[in-house]
């Protein structure tokens, strides 16, 4: 195949460095906050979950709720309010990191609005047993939808109905017949090595994020027999330039960038959790991805140009010159020439909304072009907004405009809309730069 087609879960139709989180709590007082977390005088205030401390009065039934960055705001303001009740200096704090100020956080409410509207069309469309889809492929679809949900800040030990809802989907995924004896997610539901990227992804991003011990137990156990299939199968017999890279099963023996882009996020995910993945893997990753980097170097070396859907194609294309721009940046590799050339060729290549792969392409343009900041930043934020917003459907959802996209649903389409909205929350670590 040498046109470009990244849709990760269309295909499947067809075919069939240490992690770096703004902390919580300072670890200088936070045993302190977490004895003093029992005490009668708090009661009903708090509630400890996995470590976590989460503000019982945040029903889901209450009217008026905040918008979900609030509502994480002001989890952390009574976490402070508490540990300065306790030790006596909450006036002159000596913490690192102030406490957040939740006034004036963003001057685009409709966004908050319409990332509340969209978790709760993604939460009427959770099964009984746990999975969210509307269109097959389970364990993808519910993968992205547990990444959206935490993207807005949504963690599986929360006391309310959304933090049930995360649970009750790890829990899905986690299924004892969801994973094969070599570790594969992708056959399951048909959605081959692409899905295989995304619940291993997702699985690393929930790592010690899980409801309980046991659930914790089964991310870290299915995660490492995952790594080791994306491991294995990168080592399969390859033409030289194809090297590095994955396709639609564990045994192909050729790459494309869009399968291989969600392996490599997953493998360096990993490694920032300090999970067994050599870093000889994700330099052979990344060299693929070089090797598909499509445009001209001159002598000092920086390209001008984007990415493409397999190594020798002569034109870049808008999702896999964003998906190229953030996996460049997961790796650590802001300062490489073709990250510059990348966010460039993004600048002056505005999406639109006959993209063939509209949402899918947005995801990777906003998180790759909020890392480069500066005026990348604003203009993606603008193009995203401008894209997102004014299509999203009464009901939450966002459809995308026709095509292979369009018939992998509504799930699909909506989760990626709210991993490309959810870029100023800033949760996920894999995108933390």
């Amino acid at each position: 195949m040498t046109h470009d087609n990244p849709n990760s879960i269309a295909e499947a139709n067809e075919g069939s460095n240490t992690r770096s989180v703004p902390p919580t709590t300072s670890p200088s007082w936070q045993s302190l906050v977490s004895r003093q977390l029992q005490s009668p005088s708090l009661a009903g205030r708090v509630e400890r979950s996995e470590g976590r401390v989460v503000r019982s009065s945040l029903s889901d039934s209450e009217p008026h709720r905040p918008s979900p960055r609030r509502r994480q705001l002001l989890r952390r303001r009574d976490l402070f309010a508490i540990a300065g009740a306790i030790t006596g200096w909450l006036a002159t704090p000596t913490w690192s990191e102030e406490p957040p100020s939740i006034d004036n956080l963003y001057i685009d409410d409709e966004l908050d609005q319409a990332c509340d509207r969209a978790i709760e069309f993604l939460l009427r469309n959770q099964r009984s047993t746990g999975a969210i889809t509307d269109r097959g492929h389970e364990l993808a679809l519910t993968s992205l939808a547990i990444m959206a949900l935490a993207a807005i800040g949504t963690e599986p030990a929360e006391p309310t109905r959304r933090g049930r809802a995360m649970r009750a989907a790890l829990d899905f995924v986690l299924g004892p017949d969801h994973q094969n004896d070599s570790g594969y997610f992708g056959a399951y539901d048909g959605s081959r090595m692409y899905g295989h990227g995304i619940v291993t992804l997702m699985l690393t991003e929930m790592l010690g994020m899980g409801a309980t011990p046991k659930q914790n137990e089964l991310i870290h156990e299915r995660l490492e027999r995952a790594l080791r299939l994306i491991l294995s199968s990168q080592a399969i017999r390859k033409e030289r330039k194809l090297e590095g890279g994955w396709r639609y099963s564990p045994q192909s023996r050729d790459s494309d960038l869009s399968v291989s882009i969600w392996q490599l996020m997953a493998l360096r995910s990993a490694k920032n959790d300090q999970m067994n993945v050599p870093g000889e893997a994700i330099e052979k990753a990344l060299e693929y991805l070089r090797n598909s980097f499509t445009g001209r170097r001159t002598a000092s070396g920086v390209g001008e140009g984007g990415f493409s859907y397999t190594p020798g194609q002569s034109r870049p294309s808008f999702t896999m010159t964003a998906a190229g721009l953030l996996a460049m940046q997961v790796c650590g590799q802001y300062d490489a020439p073709e990250v510059a050339a990348a966010a460039d060729w993004l600048f002056s290549h505005r999406p639109k909304t006959n993209e063939r792969y509209l949402f899918y392409g947005l995801y990777y343009y906003a998180q790759g072009m909020h890392q480069v900041g500066g005026k990348y930043a604003d203009e993606s934020g603008r193009v995203v907004s401008s894209l997102l917003l004014p299509r999203q459907r009464s009901d939450g959802s966002w459809m995308s405009p026709g095509g292979e996209e369009r018939n992998v649903g509504l799930v699909y389409s909506t989760s990626l809309a709210l991993l490309s909205l959810s870029v100023r929350y800033h949760y996920l670590p894999i995108y933390q730069r």
